[in-house]
């Protein structure tokens, strides 16, 4: 008797414990935190006004820097840049825009990227959304 009252106590355990957990795929840093968007609120918070989207992006989203898949010295391909649908270049020309004027950014997985912008992106793509300066409003 007392070798199934154990095993029924660890059983309720477990199914507590499994409850109790958060589900796969919820970003438990907050509510509004996605790991695939940055809106403007967070830059403006996390980076000065002199601050670049190359400066927000390594604060709150380093792992997109990072090119993930298989690399070669005779393949070069970077993590490209869109401002809108047109390529900027690579990762450092997120250093030619000013943190202050950027509505949001996204990082599409290579998948993603290449059925947003065609083949090419096999380490996918940061997506950037301007505001006016506040010089032209």
């Amino acid at each position: 008797m007392s070798r199934h009252r154990n095993f029924a106590v660890a059983t309720l355990c477990l199914i507590a414990t499994a409850c109790a957990s958060s589900p796969s795929g919820v970003d438990t840093a907050g509510p509004s935190r996605s790991h695939n968007f940055i809106p403007q609120e967070e830059i403006s918070g996390a980076v000065s006004g002199t601050g670049t989207a190359l400066d927000a992006v390594r604060v709150l989203r380093p792992i997109w820097l990072v090119k993930r898949g298989p690399q070669s010295i005779s393949y070069e391909a970077d993590i490209w840049v869109y401002v809108g649908t047109a390529r900027l270049g690579g990762v450092e020309s997120l250093r030619e825009i000013a943190a202050a004027n950027v509505a949001w950014m996204e990082f599409l997985d290579p998948a993603a990227a290449t059925n947003r912008y065609g083949a090419g992106h096999p380490y996918g793509a940061i997506v950037v959304s301007m505001t006016e300066p506040a010089a032209r409003r």
